[in-house]
């Protein structure tokens, strides 16, 4: 199973090499961390803490979601989840849902390889 998970990373994006030998080489132990990332659902709450207007929380979601997306290889989306996390830092959101928008569908179908059981 885990190699149809790292297969179908691979596929959208994911710099799979890069972040497996980040993770001592080890494809089980790369994979149980990216499960724990989506059932920890910081994603959602980022999303949550916009919407209510709780940038405090955004910013600490965004900036755990940096690390993550940096530690896992999410290639594609890093850049735009940094710069929501610098936004963030400033107590405003000002061009956050554009960054939000170019993430989203990439996220999501990241999370539901994740997903796979």
């Amino acid at each position: 199973m885990d190699d149809t998970i790292i297969e179908k990373l691979g596929q959208l994006g994911v710099d799979v090499d890069t972040a497996i030998a980040r993770f001592a080489g080890k494809k089980e132990r790369y994979v149980k961390y990216m499960k724990l990332h989506a059932e920890q659902n910081y994603y959602s709450k980022l999303l949550d803490a916009l919407a209510s207007g709780d940038l405090e929380a955004a910013q600490r979601y965004s900036h755990t979601l940096k690390g993550d997306f940096r530690n896992f290889e999410f290639t594609e989306i890093i850049p735009a989840m940094v710069s929501i996390n610098e936004i963030l830092k400033t107590q405003t959101s000002d061009g956050v849902d554009e960054l939000i928008d170019f993430i989203d569908l990439k996220y999501n179908n990241i999370i539901d390889v994740i997903k796979i059981n």
